[in-house]
């Protein structure tokens, strides 16, 4: 029995998975490409952080320091793929 969380509609499940259900699930080449894609995601939603409000008050106030923040943590996901 494997419990699963449907994040979408807030519902816990229960049920049974075949052999071949769980060899699927548990295949490394797969668990990589679904880690990868949420890397991804986190890059994206990193990176639509810097607006051109936040480039616009990064030249104003002659601090580059949020935007650095920024790709220091998309440069440290991107080593992570």
């Amino acid at each position: 029995m494997i419990r699963e969380f449907n994040v979408v509609t807030g519902v816990e499940t229960t049920r049974d998975y075949t052999t071949e259900e769980l060899a699927e699930i548990n295949d490394p080449v797969r668990v990589k490409e679904d880690t990868n894609a949420n890397i991804r995601a986190q890059i994206m939603a990193l990176e639509s952080t810097i607006t051109p409000r936040r480039l616009r008050d990064a030249l104003l106030s002659g601090s580059m320091q949020f935007i650095q923040d920024v790709e220091d943590q998309i440069d440290a996901l991107r080593s992570q793929l």
